[in-house]
């Protein structure tokens, strides 16, 4: 009898410790990042430079979309055509705007490309705010893991007809902060097909990405705050923009940054909403 009472308790030890666990589902991508984003997480801004006559920069194009797909929502991308390798072909339509050039120049110049910055940093062992493409997930990681300083929030309204869009930026500071603080409102288009050098010769049927279109502040911000913010202070801007016909507005985003000028560029943060969500 004792016998079957110890051989009983062994079989109820056996079936609880063979009982199923709910494990907690594991939502995150990569580096721990939900690609639905709380508004109030940190955000991080990488630009690249590049340019349709620039054989290398595919190259960086593609490590940027793997760059997204590791971070989600999380990183927010600008493809600039600018410089030398940025002049089209034959009557295609030019990618590098004016200030596309401004922002290559407030951003060290003209360099080997591909190059991009992140979050316009300046980052040690880097003479200016640009760096190459095997430095580009590190310096991503270090920005990801700095608690956020502003919150942003972009509202967007479009009248199909008119194609004129309207944008409000608001948002408020998590802590204070004394730097005067700039705001820049970028547009972008996603998807655009047109020439482009690479490896294997000039491809006609190139898919650009995340193309900068138009700024609607000035090149460098508007002043947003010149003695900085409190904590819990808050700011809105509003801007309006009439789209060109030939854009595609379900590929368009506007993008906001809040951001440093002077020696120091730093975005502290940043965000992106599509024009039709």
């Amino acid at each position: 009898m004792k016998n079957i009472f110890i051989l009983f308790g062994c079989f109820i030890f056996l079936c609880t410790a063979c009982e199923e666990k709910t494990e907690p589902v594991d939502l995150f991508m990569g580096t721990g990042v939900i690609d639905t984003v709380d508004q109030n997480a940190k955000k991080v801004l990488i630009e690249e430079f590049t340019g349709v006559r620039c054989v290398n920069c595919p190259e960086g194009s593609e490590k940027i979309e793997t760059l997204l797909a590791i971070h989600g929502k999380r990183l927010v991308a600008v493809s600039i055509h600018a410089g030398f390798f940025a002049s089209a072909f034959g009557e295609e339509e030019e990618f590098n705007i004016p200030e596309g050039d401004e922002l290559l120049s407030l951003m060290g110049g003209e360099g080997s490309f591909p190059a991009a910055c992140i979050n316009r940093k300046i980052f040690e062992g880097e003479s200016n705010q640009q760096s190459g493409q095997t430095a580009w997930s590190g310096y991503i990681e270090q920005e990801l893991a700095l608690p956020p300083s502003i919150t942003l929030n972009i509202e967007n309204t479009f009248d199909e007809t008119s194609r004129q869009l309207g944008v409000k930026v608001s948002g408020d500071a998590a802590e204070n902060i004394s730097d005067a603080l700039y705001l820049s409102v970028l547009i972008t288009e996603n998807n655009i097909v047109a020439s482009q050098v690479t490896p294997s010769g000039t491809q006609a049927d190139y898919t650009h990405k995340h193309v900068f279109r138009s700024i609607l502040t000035n090149t460098t911000g508007d002043e947003l705050a010149v003695n900085g913010l409190s904590k819990d202070e808050t700011f809105e801007k509003n801007y309006s923009f009439t789209l060109p016909d030939h854009w595609v507005v379900e590929n368009c985003k506007v993008i906001a940054l809040v951001h440093l000028i002077g020696d120091k560029t730093d975005v502290l943060q940043v965000d992106e909403v599509g024009i039709i969500e």
